[in-house]
């Protein structure tokens, strides 16, 4: 399939900040389920500076904006042809060990409900049918939550989500990694592009800092987890949708939680509201 994005964020500082500096992780890197075809980054004023390949294969890119700056313009076009693996994540370069996504950060740690509703999920399954048991925990996590469809809702920690009994996509993938934590199999947050996602919305965020980050845990598109497989490698689940990422799916970067890989990371000087303008279209044609 040819998947094509559509993406633009418009942020207004008030009052206008100083000397911002962003960290794009919004480009997706090849592998077997995924090739990009064309590929756009802009940032209206920018001046684009390093960029570089981390240890979990995803590509970031710096840009820097000198003086006062009232608006930011991103946007982000494409076209990449997918492929359906069946959620198995293979041929993408990586360096770093599963071992370092079994350590829980404060959105992921699981509490007493959570360490329920995964042990029950895996309780018949042997520890060796690794692919079995994340499954399990994928059902169990699409039973315990609905879904919240407001795409400028702040995400909530995995614990939170529970017990609210719904969520978004950040939600399902917080709680999904936290259900695999849970139960000694390594987890991690994915972001990414899903071929039905379609968002306009605006939102205002006020700084609590002199440097304040923008789009702080505001990425409209998707998310989903991958959890380590013994024999397999990554797999990736998404809970909100019931499925495993296929062809409809482009993967742009990880992390430990919704906030470790966070596409767009922005610093600057000054402080104040952040006003958020999102339109987002991905659309989708068989090849």
């Amino acid at each position: 399939m040819k998947l094509t994005v559509s993406h633009r964020i418009v942020t207004r500082f008030d009052p206008p900040r100083r000397r911002l500096l962003q960290s794009l992780r919004t480009y997706p890197t090849d592998c077997a389920s995924q090739k990009v075809l064309s590929w756009d980054v802009r940032v209206a004023g920018a001046v684009a500076g390093a960029a570089f390949t981390d240890g979990a294969g995803d590509h970031t890119v710096t840009f820097s904006s000198p003086g006062e700056v009232s608006e930011v313009v991103l946007e982000i076009t494409g076209e990449v042809q997918t492929f359906d693996t069946l959620g198995v994540l293979r041929d993408l370069k990586e360096k770093g060990s599963p071992v370092a996504y079994l350590t829980p950060t404060r959105l992921v740690r699981p509490d007493a409900a959570i360490h329920a509703l995964a042990s029950e999920a895996v309780a018949t399954i042997a520890a060796e049918a690794g692919l079995d048991r994340a499954h399990a925990l994928a059902q169990a996590v699409t039973g315990a939550i609905t879904r919240d469809r407001d795409p400028a809702r702040e995400p909530m920690t995995a614990a939170e989500a529970l017990e609210a009994g719904k969520g978004g996509p950040s939600d399902y993938a917080h709680l999904m990694v936290a259900a695999a934590q849970s139960v000694g199999m390594p987890a991690r947050f994915v972001y990414g592009y899903f071929k039905r996602s379609r968002a306009e919305f605006e939102t205002v965020i006020e700084a609590e800092d002199q440097i304040g980050a923008t789009l702080a845990g505001h990425w409209p598109a998707h998310a989903w987890a991958e959890i380590w497989v013994e024999g397999m490698g990554w797999v990736g689940f998404d809970a909100m949708e019931e499925c495993c990422p296929d062809e409809a799916y482009i993967r742009l970067c990880s992390g430990r939680d919704g906030a470790d890989a966070m596409p767009v990371r922005a610093v600057a000087q000054g402080m104040g509201s952040e006003a958020h303008a999102v339109a987002l279209d991905v659309a989708g044609t068989d090849q």
